[in-house]
């Protein structure tokens, strides 16, 4: 009862393709049956699929290989660093040290403006528009909307009111950017930034540039020491936070001095996520001017700069191979 006629099985009408897919195998089988001379062999398909490939570069086997790429380089770096951390565990074993477990908050200054648009779309779009004109009714003289070429030419329409917006838009390009001023989120506008501090040297603690870290304490949860991270050296905008799990760890061996001193193998910093929800909310006075600085070191912490870099600015701050691994935990 569940056969169908032969020309429905090789077109697959619309009534054919709503039948369960069970039944639509059972369909095949049939007709195989029946006609053996419609249906191909494992091996001759294989070789009509493989004759009818789509020309290389083209289709969608460009976008597989794209896919396979970056599949494959995502595993080889996860192999690589897992491996790596293998070897610091079996090193911190074989000299009977532990690690020292810290929190790190990897703030983001997510985009504040869309990223600009390459030339050749921009003249896409520009054509687009232009096409778009001439697929509308055929307007009486004097009636209708006006040509795209003539918005440019013309500062006014027919009843007197401006083209354009009604205000002067913001520049994308903004005086942190002429600067450098590093300390301003106002920079890079159509990338993220990231905050990095300074630390004073403080005991057994390294100078140089680190990420917002701690070491949790009894009881406390990892998120949780992220954000305390954070709130106990700088004072920033609001943040959303997400402390449910890190998105990544790292191995930080210590130096043989202080290794020894501390009786321990080096640090394991686990990697928690946090994003600026405004950035433009720092000053609450409704009288100081609203602006992006950012941060400010809080009286008696240990910090002596700060700085919000993009992505790629991270290897001039950060120690090599932790900014090789947060290039690709960030992409």
């Amino acid at each position: 009862p569940h056969l169908c006629l032969p020309h429905k099985v090789v077109t697959m009408s619309f009534a054919q393709c709503m039948r369960p897919p069970r039944l639509r195998a059972l369909d095949r089988r049939c007709a195989a049956a029946l006609f053996p001379s419609r249906t191909l062999s494992a091996a001759a398909a294989k070789e009509e699929t493989a004759g009818a490939a789509t020309p290389k570069g083209r289709g969608r086997g460009r976008t597989r290989k794209r896919s396979f790429e970056r599949r494959h380089l995502r595993l080889d770096i996860l192999k690589k660093y897992g491996q790596m951390a293998a070897e610091h565990e079996k090193r911190a074993a074989e000299r009977g040290m532990g690690m020292e477990l810290r929190a790190a908050a990897v703030v983001e200054r997510t985009p504040v403006v869309m990223p600009e648009l390459p030339e050749w779309k921009r003249e896409f779009f520009e054509l687009q528009e232009s096409l778009a004109y001439y697929k509308m009714y055929d307007w009486p003289e004097g009636i209708g909307p006006a040509h795209p070429s003539t918005y440019e030419r013309e500062a006014e329409d027919a009843d007197g009111l401006p083209y354009g917006l009604p205000f002067e838009l913001a520049p994308r390009v903004t005086d942190a950017d002429h600067a450098n001023d590093v300390q301003s989120m106002e920079r890079s506008l159509e990338q993220s930034l990231y905050l990095v501090l300074k630390v004073k040297a403080s005991g057994d603690a390294p100078l140089g540039w680190t990420l917002p870290q701690a070491a949790p304490t009894e009881g406390e949860m990892f998120g949780k020491a992220a954000e305390r991270a954070i709130t106990e050296t700088v004072e920033t905008p609001r943040l959303v936070h997400y402390p449910r799990q890190p998105f990544g760890f790292f191995i930080h061996p210590y130096d043989e001095a202080t290794a020894a001193k501390r009786n321990l193998y080096g640090a394991k910093v686990f990697f928690y996520a946090a994003q600026v929800i405004d950035p433009y909310e720092v000053n609450r006075d409704p009288k100081i001017p609203d602006d992006m600085a950012g941060v400010s070191a809080l009286p008696g912490s240990d910090v002596g700069d700060w700085a919000w870099l993009r992505k790629d600015e991270l290897g001039g701050h950060l120690d090599g191979e932790l900014c090789e691994y947060l290039q690709h935990l960030l992409n």
